[in-house]
């Protein structure tokens, strides 16, 4: 609790307004405080999710079985019911079927209920959000869109890498270039100070099929 007062989160233990419940996943410890309280914040707050809305919800976990792959869905607003059409992450779905924690088939989850939900295309991931979508046609596009993305962010990021990689070796080359007229000039001490400086990069090439 001191630590999040260092981080600027002031709990209500020394007269802020966020609550901290001390929980243990192992034992147990906390679980029951921990709902009373969520409970009762909820009540000030008076959060409300409309049952008529969109469906909005969120992944809470992903895997692949024997009808295909499926996911846990949490529904925060609106009703999941089955032919609701979702986007999560970079895939969507056309609900066939709704399954409880039990495994029963239930034809309908509103806020607040966790069920699973098959007919991806792809995997979704966990923490993705998951949208309603008008139609197949509108799901595929922004899933594509946020595919797009998700490449162009790649190919940033391995642009970055690669100029990193370049200027090391231009690093390195100039670092050699140095320590080579050093010793020609007998300065052993700048050779070595050369050498040392940094990580020692190993070329590789690698061939494929």
């Amino acid at each position: 609790k001191l630590d999040l007062g260092r981080h600027g989160i002031e709990i209500e233990d020394f007269g802020g307004d966020v609550q901290a419940i001390c929980v243990s996943g192992k034992t147990g410890q906390g679980i029951p405080e921990l709902e009373e309280a969520i409970s009762t914040l909820s009540e000030l707050l008076d959060h409300r999710a409309d049952p008529k809305a969109s469906v909005q919800g969120w992944v809470l976990e992903g895997s692949t079985k024997k009808s295909g792959r499926v996911a846990t869905v949490l529904v925060r607003t609106g009703t999941l019911r089955q032919g609701t059409v979702l986007v999560a992450g970079t895939t969507w779905t056309r609900v066939r079927a709704l399954r409880n924690e039990a495994g029963v088939v239930v034809e309908e989850a509103g806020p607040g209920i966790a069920v699973e939900v098959d007919g991806w295309r792809d995997q979704p991931i966990a923490g993705d959000e998951a949208l309603q979508a008008n139609d197949e046609q509108h799901a595929t596009s922004v899933a594509e869109l946020r595919m797009d993305k998700v490449d162009r962010e790649q190919m940033a990021r391995d642009m970055d890498a690669i100029n990193d990689s370049r200027r090391q070796e231009s690093e390195r080359r100039k670092a050699e270039e140095a320590a080579e007229k050093a010793a020609a000039n007998g300065e052993d001490e700048i050779a070595v100070e050369a050498k040392e400086k940094g990580p020692e990069v190993v070329s590789f090439i690698i061939k494929g099929d």
